[in-house]
């Protein structure tokens, strides 16, 4: 066990500010190493967990986090473990507890960053690297390697819907760190408007559908942070090149995103019209799959793991089309919620959502220090909300141990600013 020596050792602090520079790089890229480096992290911050000494003080606000993460996993546990003892679930295997007990991974890796204090050019020059490297790569990959063939779609180190994931959410990341590069030189702006532009490129080299639907609510929240630093006319300006950035991609045929987009409608029409055809049509099928597997399960689901079995079940009984036998998840975290457990499932998976968002919203009120980290906390969040209505993103290792992780880092700064200035403002009135 790591003792408060240990912690406190100056290259032990030094290892662990390298682990979090360059933890959106690797995570995007190289395989296993979100899962890796959120295991160091959490073994690192388990002492936190279990000596009262080691662990700092933490608000109301911080324990409602803490809480929504647990249980999340305790709803996990109970609906596993409710039809593992009925019979109702028939394949019980731990591996579906396993990525769930993931995100209750927060707290410790929490716990830690917070007795750790990041310094903020951890997290902008992290994110910003994580987001330029990724488009580079995608640009390399995509035209160097396969010269922009139509229908090609960059996959980074996982699934081409990990990597746009993670590029576009990264890139909105680096652009809320604009006002701490301006801060320091007026020419460092470059480097989060580089990085937004080559994280939205990477997104749509990779083809991901369901990242694009987040870019207007991302472009929103962008908006409405640069209030503090540009005055209206320059901030419908910068919204508005980068619109200009999406109708370009949109227009450029190389890019295959008006094809990509045009499938979805003509996929919808056919599905409608009784043809199952293309990824929208089978993501339909599924999702009505998993509403009728809600219907009959409504409190508990079917267990986490359980949707296959039930697919393969009302596919025997005619109620959806075997063309979507192989699926294993319900291609949506939310139905894959409600199906896995019920309606609890989906109120701790809301949780897990809406409680992080709410302490990001009150630290930008706030403002002060913590005011644009907590801007990129919220473009973390409502990245990851969208992306769940098309994909189950924290039942991917990758994406789960993402989200942790970087939550963990935006919403542990400008609560650790908070306590400092606290104990300043009690120093001078003692």
């Amino acid at each position: 066990m790591i003792s408060r020596e240990v912690i406190n050792n100056k290259y032990v602090r030094i290892f662990i500010l390298a682990l979090v520079l360059f933890f959106p790089t690797l995570s995007n890229l190289v395989e296993h190493a979100a899962s890796s480096t959120g295991i160091v992290l959490v073994l690192a911050g388990l002492p936190m967990i279990l000596y009262r000494e080691m662990r700092p003080t933490v608000s109301r606000e911080e324990k409602w986090l803490m809480w929504a993460f647990a249980g999340y996993f305790a709803v996990a546990f109970l609906s596993f473990a409710v039809n593992t003892l009925t019979g109702d679930l028939v394949d019980p295997h731990l591996k579906y507890i396993e990525k769930a007990m993931r995100i209750l991974f927060f707290v410790p890796v929490y716990f830690l960053l917070r007795r750790i204090r990041l310094p903020q050019w951890i997290l902008w020059y992290g994110v910003s690297i994580g987001a330029i490297v990724a488009g580079i790569y995608a640009l390399i990959d995509a035209g160097a390697f396969h010269g922009f063939q139509p229908g090609y779609r960059v996959s980074g180190g996982y699934h081409s819907i990990a990597f746009g994931d993670l590029s576009l959410v990264i890139g909105f990341m680096s652009f809320s760190g604009l006002g701490y590069f301006r801060e320091r030189h007026a020419a460092l702006v470059l480097i989060p408007i580089t990085g937004l532009t080559l994280g939205m490129i990477a997104c749509f080299l990779s083809g991901t559908r369901g990242a694009w639907i987040a870019m207007p609510t991302l472009l929103f929240v962008a908006f409405r942070q640069l209030d503090g630093y540009l005055k209206p006319w320059l901030r419908g300006l910068t919204v508005g090149i980068i619109c200009l950035i999406c109708f370009a991609a949109y227009a450029i045929p190389e890019t295959g995103i008006a094809n990509r987009i045009n499938a979805v409608f003509d996929e919808t029409e056919a599905y409608f019209q009784g043809d199952i055809v293309g990824g929208a049509g089978e993501r339909y099928e599924i999702w009505k799959a998993a509403w009728n597997i809600y219907r009959e399960h409504p409190f508990l689901g079917v267990g986490p793991g359980g949707v296959k079995s039930e697919i393969q079940k009302m596919i025997a009984e005619g109620r959806v089309d075997p063309v979507i036998a192989g699926y294993k998840r319900s291609h949506s975290s939310y139905f894959s919620a409600m199906a896995e457990c019920g309606l609890v499932g989906l109120v701790a998976l809301l949780a897990v959502f809406v409680v992080p968002l709410r302490v990001a919203v009150s630290a930008i009120r706030q403002g002060g220090a913590g005011r644009d980290v907590a801007y990129a906390g919220l473009m973390l969040i409502a990245g990851f909300m969208h992306f769940g209505l098309t994909e189950t993103i924290l039942g991917r290792s990758v994406l789960a141990s993402f989200y942790v992780v970087m939550l963990a880092v935006t919403l542990s700064m400008p609560a650790q600013y908070r306590v400092e200035k606290i104990s300043g403002l009690q120093g001078l009135t003692a």
